[in-house]
């Protein structure tokens, strides 16, 4: 193993460490070593029925290929007893996070890979697949569990999960109806999104035949229109091929073979997920699986004109706000984004309860070059009662209230 410090003055010294695994490109591979206690994932151990989906990161899953196995970390002392008839499902997705409960992956491209009890002992409970699955190093992996039991056991019994920093979890949970995989939000489930993730370890058949190693790569550095690519050499390699795309695009792009790192990419689109990859080139056709990595772009100054802004692609609840947006606020945490204020769309929701409470919501910046003073600023506005007033204006800072400047 060889470790780089990246440092503003350039890259220091190598440092390598030389050991040997069990297995290459293994027989187990751990995901997450999380505390944390939910019953909600891979199922619902207080609720009859219930319905998950999360989401592994092709980064995560580096030199997996072959899936024969999956162990969850059971937290709780006593046994459960109560889950005797759930379905294990794996999946290919492009999907690197959920951005509400109404985005789930659809079942077209599901492998049943286990049908049976999913009762657990304190510890790791192993599901052993009667089908393996092939994953093909390139996306993510969807992990979903669909539990038929209609019993339970209580809120103790949980396993143990991790924090991850996007929405990866999605869960579904009821006691009078079963969700069902291909529309898991009719019939009124209760359903949350979660940055909450189970641990889990995946098996496989043991390959010491492995000799092109994927590189190790991370992003050091990302703007509004760019990020830079850094990586380690897996082994020897001295060059690799580096593809990437938006989320909204199905094809990669590929800009070639490099032999040095790092590389940056440049005329990126800000708030934008990218997803990159990147294998070993080692001669003779050989490759390495692909490393993919996905990384959202910085917000960008407004350069053009018209903006527009309809708050419906956020998710609603008093914790979702428009990413790019900025808020003052001296009452809780308003605004935020409401789907009950106006006709069951997204709507950004203000409260103050006194005249000395105010909620202050802020586009992104405006580029210099437009002419602020020529705009018009047109939206739909809701009163609840008839004194309730909305003053809009205009802020050379986001963070300093004295500079706001009321045109209406």
């Amino acid at each position: 193993m060889t470790v780089y410090s990246n440092c503003d003055q350039g890259t220091a010294a190598a440092v390598t460490k030389t050991f040997t695994t069990n297995c290459l490109a293994g027989g187990e591979i751990q995901i997450g070593n999380g505390t944390e206690t939910s019953y909600y994932i891979p199922l619902n151990n207080y609720y009859k029925y219930s319905y998950t989906q999360q989401i592994f990161l092709a980064s995560e899953l580096n030199g997996v290929s072959t899936i024969n196995s999956i162990a969850f970390q059971y937290a709780y002392s006593s046994p459960s007893t109560s889950k005797d008839s759930v379905k294990i499902y794996l999946a290919h997705t492009t999907k690197s996070y959920f951005s509400g409960t109404s985005n789930y992956e659809p079942t077209t491209n599901f492998q049943l890979v286990y049908t049976g009890p999913m009762n657990c002992q304190q510890g790791w409970n192993t599901f052993n697949f009667t089908t393996p699955f092939q994953y093909n190093g390139t996306d993510n992996l969807l992990v979903v569990v669909d539990d038929n039991s209609g019993d339970y056991d209580g809120s103790n019994y949980a396993f143990n999960a991790h924090t991850t920093s996007s929405f990866l979890s999605l869960y579904y949970f009821s006691d009078n109806t079963n969700p069902n995989p291909s529309n898991p939000t009719s019939d009124s489930p209760s359903s949350y999104i979660s940055k909450n993730r189970c641990n889990i370890k995946l098996f496989g058949p043991c390959d010491n035949t492995i000799t092109c190693i994927a590189p190790n790569v991370y992003v050091s550095d990302v703007t509004d229109n760019s990020m830079t690519l850094a990586w380690v050499p897996g082994d020897n390699e001295t060059s690799w091929e580096i593809e990437y795309r938006a989320d909204n695009n199905t094809t990669w792009t590929s800009v070639g073979t490099v032999s040095s790192s790092p590389y940056t990419f440049t005329h990126l689109m800000s708030n934008t997920v990218y997803h990159v990859r990147m294998r070993s080139v080692c001669g003779g056709g050989e490759y390495s699986n692909w490393f993919t990595l996905s990384q959202l772009t910085e917000c960008g100054v407004v350069s053009s004109v018209p903006f527009t802004e309809n708050f419906d692609t956020y998710g609603t609840g008093n914790d979702k706000y428009p990413r790019c947006w900025s808020k003052i606020t001296t009452y809780s945490y308003y605004p935020y984004i409401s789907s009950t204020r106006y006709e069951g769309s997204g709507s950004l929701y203000f409260y103050a309860p006194s005249a000395s409470k105010y909620n202050i919501a802020l586009t992104p910046e405006f580029d210099a070059s437009i002419p602020i003073n020529t705009l018009q600023a047109t939206f739909m506005y809701r009163a609840s009662y008839p004194e309730d007033l909305l003053e809009v204006g205009v802020m050379t800072s986001p963070t300093d209230t004295a500079s706001f400047m009321a045109v209406d």
